[in-house]
């Protein structure tokens, strides 16, 4: 159509017309009104396309900006809009159009003052924003629109605005930049010339069958000669006002896009927060960077956005390009503010899958399912042992399927957490499956699937139900044995074993051989299942002991003694074979006097069954023993050893008194106040400790009535050989808190039961003939047999002190204070039991202190290598600290060290004391975490605890209680110290370990200035060469502690 003629004078008459001549200002609001001055690019791009071009030029002079395309030339009211303001003659083009001309045009007045405009027959040239002037034609095709912008407004010098632009091209118009236009499909920039090219096409492929609702868009960007092909998807709903959504792809695997803005038509500054693209001719602010929030226009256009995003997503899906990964970075799931109108995008979200769209993954690639369908497992190791053909053959459903194993993982957790907010999906734990389990099922697995489900539920499955705690499943009535015929059997049918792990000759069932001989099955069924080995053990178990569960009310005869002998017997062998089973037997009615049955432990071994037992004579006309009948005597396999093992009493049994007897005994032989002071500071609180109170023996106290000297040697024969089951008196302590603190805190000094009646009770005789109480009598006045058959009795006893001996001794002494003090040791029992402590404690204490003497780091370490010893161990950080000036800071080391030795300096209180890093405090943990950031210095791995710390632990290389404590005064600098993972730490500290060349390698090595690189000194752990990894600053502090000490 030919342009139609025009008058440029007469346009400029009626501008001085309508504005006057007070209308700059107006246009500068209008220029200003953008953040970003450059932006002014997008809207000539905008006027091009509305003016639906295909090809574009921008191209940057050094003192120009110049813009052709191919679009509908100018007419003459294009003319009058691009000089008036806020006006446009797009109207006319309808809803594809993108912006006013009038206003977004004035934008190039940032940097130009008097634009040019070549567009067919027209040639004119702006100036004061709204005269245009007509000047000459240049040599362009009559079918191109020139427009030239230059840098001569006077606000901006020329070469800024060209380094404004340059910046603008190269970042802001980008592959995306064409996405969305209806024309545009060929873009080139032409930076300084011809020198640097950018050139961006696009090609549009409508899909078959979706009535131009789907297209492929692709877009070549070339740059420096270098280019780059990119694939969208791109969905629309096809109305006069369009909306759009594109989807980056690679071949069929979908592509996020990080940071993507709303388009409108082109990106405006609102986030998306989506990895797709959005597009909707929505109603923009006047600057068009944001979106109009309060427009009933764009609510219209987000609901058409989010019907667009269900189609997306299910085309997507039954078209092979939704995958676990795609949708796992594409779905949105980012939730806006709710007082935002893009909240119906989340909102659809949710909706689309509460309505049952299949968009939740399976395991199975490409198979989605709606949410009624798709099971949560408890634990993700359930899917890897069950899988959907499984879980539908136990719950007996068609329509069950475990959601993917991958949305599991790291990179799923914000999808997780969004189905796990918004959907109850129905859950399935190891006990929901396994209690489903048949043996029609089991017979269809091989050995690896049962290898692989044993170890996963070896942990928590048991077969007996005392076993089974909170977390425990009852695997008792799975039948998991496979029989050598291919069947499957329980372990044990009504409590009778239906196999054994051995496979015995006799036994009709057998374990599939192969099953026996893999490691994991055979463990499952010997530890989970409780098969167990058929042996003698197990028949004393299961067929022997039964028979004695029960005391037999009718009289042992022959017959039922000739079969307990030869029960006895294999019973004895079982034992040499199993000494565990003994705490078996004495539960059951095993032994008999020859009359009645009786537990082990209610029959004594006569003297006439072994060695002579006197001590039984003690209890005549006092108490009645019971005795395991002579006929055991007369098989030699049945022994006094044998029938001891078993728990036949040998001797008088040691028995406990109650409270009441106690006191007793000590309102009778020592007063009530003694017994009341008991009962309140001790006997009434909820925890005591310290002496055994209530020792006695059978026939005890009564033993000790109508004594002659016979008995009483007799009862001092006996005790004598048990001195160390008993305590005649000692420190008792009463507390109401277990932990022995606070108030209610009381200790005394008291008589044990059997303190008491040997120390009281008149049975002793002294050297002539008169029966005393230990308590009255001195030692040296005692029978001499005494001294002769009990010994060591009488060196317990409270005999009277020899007050002669003491008066010598205190007489000796000249100060008076001194000779208050050892009288009191030498007459007062309670002082001589402290005293006696507090010695043997200093004298340990010397000793400790004499070994360690004198002992340097490197004495310590050599006594290490002589012997594998029990100790810690070394690790690395990411970013080994250097030390710039190696010399200078051992010089400072070796002062503090120096230092450190004088034994004026208090010793640093943070040597490590404790191994956990959360009770550790101070210097010390703080050096090791900041050499380290918790990275093990041998294997190298940290361990992230929940609230994103790094955990660690510190181990000494050396033992602080074995240094002298002129070495301890400068631990704090973190020499003898290792940052150790606990693995590593557990097998320096407890293992076998060789650090024989510790020391020398110290020696060898060097830190050199400036270098990052560890310094890494060998050992041996359990066998194994390790490497202890130190940075350079933590292996110069050991290296001059080493030095600095053994000098």
């Amino acid at each position: 159509m030919p342009q139609e003629k025009i008058s440029y004078e007469e346009i400029r008459s009626k501008k001085v017309e309508e504005y006057g001549t007070q209308f700059k200002d107006w246009i500068w609001i209008l220029v200003k009104q953008y953040k970003d001055r450059t932006h002014f690019l997008f809207e000539l791009l905008q006027n091009a396309e509305d003016a639906k071009a295909t090809s574009v030029r921008l191209i940057l002079e050094k003192d120009m900006l110049i813009i052709e395309h191919n679009g509908i030339l100018f007419s003459k009211d294009d003319v009058v809009s691009i000089t008036k303001v806020a006006k446009s003659t797009k109207g006319a083009g309808g809803a594809g159009s993108i912006g006013r001309f009038g206003i977004g045009f004035k934008s190039v007045y940032a940097y130009a003052s008097t634009p040019k405009i070549y567009s067919g027959d027209y040639a004119f040239e702006i100036r004061d924003f709204i005269y245009p002037y007509e000047i000459h034609h240049i040599d362009l095709d009559h079918d191109w629109t020139r427009i030239e912008i230059p840098f001569n407004n006077g606000e901006i010098e020329p070469q800024k605005a060209f380094w404004e632009i340059h910046r603008a091209l190269r970042e802001q118009i980008r592959s995306d930049t064409l996405l969305f236009l209806n024309n545009i499909s060929d873009l080139k920039i032409l930076l300084n010339g011809s020198n640097d090219v950018i050139h961006i096409s696009k090609e549009d492929r409508e899909r078959k069958g979706t009535g131009g609702c789907v297209l492929d868009v692709s877009i070549l960007y070339e740059k420096n000669r270098r280019q780059r092909e990119e694939d969208y998807l791109l969905f629309t709903d096809c109305e006069e006002e369009a909306v759009c959504i594109a989807f980056k792809v690679d071949g069929k695997e979908l592509v996020p896009v990080p940071n993507t803005s709303i388009f409108t038509f082109f990106p405006t500054d609102k986030e998306s927060h989506q990895s797709f693209y959005i597009h909707a001719p929505f109603e923009t602010t006047p600057a068009r960077d944001n979106i109009v929030e309060d427009s009933e226009r764009n609510k219209v256009f987000i609901g058409n956005i989010c019907a667009g995003l269900q189609m997306a997503f299910c085309w997507m899906r039954d078209n092979g390009y939704l995958s676990l990964a795609g949708l796992n970075a594409t779905y949105p799931i980012y939730q806006y503010p709710e007082d935002s109108i893009f909240y119906q995008i989340y909102e659809n979200s949710i909706r689309i899958i509460a309505a049952g769209e299949k968009l939740i993954p399976t395991n199975k690639a490409g198979v989605f399912k709606s949410r009624s369908e798709i099971l949560l497992p408890d634990n993700m190791s359930i899917v890897d042992n069950f899988d959907d053909d499984d879980i539908q053959r136990l719950f007996v459903s068609h329509k069950i399927f475990w959601i993917a194993k991958e949305i599991s993982k790291d990179n799923c957790q914000q999808f997780r957490e969004f189905l796990k907010k918004n959907f109850n999906f129905k859950t399935y734990t190891w006990k929901d499956v396994i209690t489903r389990i048949d043996a029609t099922f089991l017979k269809q697995k091989d050995i690896k699937w049962f290898e692989r489900l044993f170890l996963a539920i070896r942990s928590f499955a048991v077969s007996r139900t005392e076993n089974l705690g909170s977390h425990g499943i009852d695997v008792s009535h799975i039948p998991f044995i496979r029989l050598s015929d291919g069947s499957q059997v329980c372990a044990y049918d009504q409590g009778a074993p239906t196999v054994y792990i051995n496979n015995p000759k006799i036994w009709p069932n057998k374990i599939e051989n192969a099953f026996i001989h893999n490691s994991v099955i055979k463990t499952f069924y010997t530890v989970n299942l409780n098969v167990q080995e058929y042996n003698l053990v197990t028949i004393v178990l299961d067929d022997i002991l039964p028979k004695y569960a029960e005391r037999e009310s009718i009289e042992v005869s022959a017959k039922d003694l000739k079969e307990n002998i030869s029960d006895l017997k294999i019973i004895k062998d079982a034992i040499q074979m199993s000494p565990d089973i003994k705490g078996s037997i004495r539960d059951y009615y095993v032994v008999t006097d020859g009359k009645q049955w009786f537990k082990p432990e209610e029959l004594h071994i006569p003297s006439d069954f072994g060695k002579q037992k006197p001590e039984y004579r003690l209890l005549q006309g006092i108490s009645t023993l019971r005795f395991i009948t002579l006929n055991y005597k007369y098989d030699p396999k049945l022994d006094e050893k044998f029938f001891v093992d078993i728990g036949c009493p040998d001797t008088l049994q040691q028995k406990a008194c109650t409270q009441n007897e106690y006191l007793d005994l000590v309102k009778k032989y020592i007063g009530g106040k003694e017994k009341e002071d008991i009962r309140q500071k001790i006997f009434k609180k909820t925890y005591q400790e310290g002496l055994r109170w209530n020792v006695l023996f059978e026939g005890f106290p009564e033993v000790m009535n109508q004594i002659d000297l016979k008995k009483s040697l007799g009862i001092a024969g006996f005790l004598s050989r048990f001195v160390n089951r008993f305590e005649i008196h000692g420190e008792i302590v009463g507390a109401m808190d277990q932990n022995f603190t606070g108030a209610n805190v009381d200790s005394m000094q008291i008589y044990s039961a059997l303190g008491i009646l040997l120390s009281f009770v008149p049975w002793i005789y002294t050297k002539d003939g008169v029966k005393k109480s230990v308590s009255e009598i001195r030692r040296r006045d005692v029978n001499g047999l005494y001294e002769k058959n009990a010994r060591r009795l009488m060196d317990i006893l409270p005999f009277v002190e020899e007050n002669q001996a003491i008066e010598a001794i205190l007489a000796g002494i000249e100060d008076d204070t001194q000779k208050e003090m050892i009288k009191e040791l030498l007459t007062d029992q309670e002082s001589r039991d402290k005293f006696s402590k507090a010695w043997k404690n200093l004298k340990i204490k010397d000793l400790k202190n004499k070994d360690k003497k004198n002992k340097s780091p490197k004495e310590i370490l050599e006594e290490a290598a002589k012997k594998k010893a029990k100790g810690a161990a070394p690790g690395q950080s990411d970013d080994p600290e250097a030390v710039t000036n190696p010399e200078r800071r051992q010089k400072k080391l070796e002062d503090e060290f120096v230092k450190s030795m004088d034994f004026r300096n208090i010793v640093s209180k943070t040597s490590l004391r404790y191994t956990y890093q959360d009770r550790l405090s101070g210097e010390e943990k703080a050096f090791l975490k900041m050499q380290y950031n918790g990275y093990c210095q041998i294997c190298k791995t940290t361990i992230l605890k929940y609230d994103g710390e790094h955990h660690f632990q510190a181990i000494n290389v050396m033992k602080t209680s074995e240094l002298a404590d002129q070495y301890k005064g400068a631990l704090d600098t973190g020499w003898n110290s290792l940052c150790l993972c606990p693995n590593c730490a557990a097998k320096y500290q407890y293992g076998v370990k060789d650090i024989s060349r510790f020391y020398d390698q110290v020696e060898e090595k060097v830190v050199e200035a400036g270098s990052e690189e560890t310094i890494d000194i060998q050992i041996s752990l359990q066998d194994k060469q390790e490497t202890i990894h130190y940075t350079p600053k933590h292996f110069l502090a050991l290296k001059t502690a080493m030095e600095v000490f053994s000098k």
